[in-house]
């Protein structure tokens, strides 16, 4: 929380990458980031151990030479979910699953985001403030509420970053959206030798939604295939 990196150089070595997990308040500026060995790759935005990964202002780095694994220069990370299905007792800002979460996965799901993805309410989500068992409680009350047909997933949430000026040389994917993005702009960003920008709400060993982002002003210089 709250942290600032910037003017570095940051090689990646065999097998290496780079991974911010569970950021909130992240300054990540002017830095290189750069693959020192044919199996390195570039890395990205995760949620690996937490629920939620959110502010993060991502400006002015140039990430190059990313040629091993997925060859991702920036990507944001995390499979799996907690619930997905419908809810009763429903109530402004909690309900009853009506199936069993799987809260096991994750050490805590406070912050996750709570997903309307179908039915009466669809294109909401709210955080998850409170959960016990079957129970939940949001953070805030639904503007519309859902009814007991709508489809709720509960997963992580990846959501506020803003892709400003970043240069991508010799990589797969520039920059993307994997699994879960929600609210994010990527403005005037450069893809050379590179497979571009790419944006994948999907089922990543659960739904996960990609909501209301935007790509403004990004130039694919000279392309390539994804690997």
């Amino acid at each position: 929380r709250g942290g600032r990196v910037t003017g570095n150089t940051l090689y990646n070595g065999r097998w290496g990458w780079y991974c911010l997990d569970g950021s909130d308040g992240l300054i990540l500026e002017n830095n290189q980031i750069l693959g020192a060995d044919l199996m390195s790759t570039g890395g990205g935005l995760a949620c690996y151990s937490s629920a939620y990964s959110q502010n993060v202002y991502y400006a002015k780095n140039k990430l190059r030479f990313a040629h091993g694994w997925d060859r991702e220069a920036m990507t944001t990370d995390a499979d799996y979910g907690a619930f997905f299905g419908t809810v009763t007792g429903i109530k402004p800002d909690s309900f009853t699953l009506t199936g069993e979460p799987a809260w096991n996965r994750k050490a805590d799901w406070v912050g996750a985001g709570v997903f309307i993805l179908g039915g009466r309410g669809m294109g909401q989500y709210r955080r998850l403030a409170k959960y016990d068992g079957r129970e939940v409680t949001l953070d805030r009350p639904w503007a519309v509420l859902p009814d007991e047909q709508s489809a709720i997933t509960i997963t992580m949430l990846h959501r506020h970053y803003l892709f400003v000026g970043n240069e991508f040389e010799d990589v797969g994917i520039a920059l993307q959206y994997y699994g879960t993005s929600i609210d994010n702009v990527a403005v005037g960003n450069k893809a050379t030798r590179g497979g571009g920008f790419y944006n994948s709400g999907r089922w990543y060993r659960h739904f996960q939604p990609s909501w209301y982002c935007q790509f403004l002003d990004n130039e694919i210089l000279e392309g390539n295939c994804y690997r």
